[in-house]
């Protein structure tokens, strides 16, 4: 997608957000799939960067595939695009408790101490991302679909050597049933 059709997407869904207007089209899925189509949607160079944990099994959980890929994304785009090209990008998928946790672990600029509490709200863009184009709404819009999800996103942990974003959602009530 260019950089005008983001920023219009991206400001549609934070509109759309902030006035409770979004839909979502909630099924159970496998998340561990979704996952593999979000790496298979970043990985375009002849070396691959994305290494991916999963478990052997379906991980299921319940909400809205496109909306959950759009989350999967903003995190995956953030990793690259704010990384070295040839650092690479660990994305893990496991189970806790009651929770389907995925990790995005990455080796670039990481987040200030002293900007973290401002990381998610919209617009925010941190003084060393300043410099490469973003809109600022990426993790704002991000964390408030995991929220519509009944799950979570938070910076896990950051320093000069990269960050570690962590995206929860429930699991399905029964995981026989993906």
């Amino acid at each position: 997608m260019d950089r005008m059709a983001r920023l219009i997407a991206e400001l549609s869904s934070q509109s759309r957000l902030s006035s409770n207007a979004l839909s979502l089209r909630v099924v159970a899925f496998d998340l561990a799939g979704a996952l593999a189509g979000a790496v298979a949607r970043h990985e375009y160079g002849e070396t691959a960067r994305i290494s991916f944990q999963r478990p052997h099994a379906a991980v299921g959980v319940r909400g809205d595939p496109e909306r959950i890929a759009q989350i999967l994304d903003n995190l995956l785009d953030n990793a690259l695009k704010y990384s070295s090209a040839d650092s690479p990008i660990e994305l893990s998928l496991a189970i806790a408790g009651t929770e389907a946790n995925v990790r995005v672990t990455d080796h670039g600029v990481g987040v200030p101490d002293d900007e973290r509490a401002r990381l998610f709200t919209p617009f925010y863009r941190t003084s060393r991302t300043s410099g490469v184009p973003g809109t600022g709404l990426g993790l704002h819009i991000s964390q408030q679909l995991a929220k519509r999800h009944g799950g979570r996103l938070w910076l896990e942990a950051s320093s000069d050597a990269g960050s570690v974003f962590v995206f929860a959602l429930p699991l399905a009530r029964s995981q026989g049933g993906m």
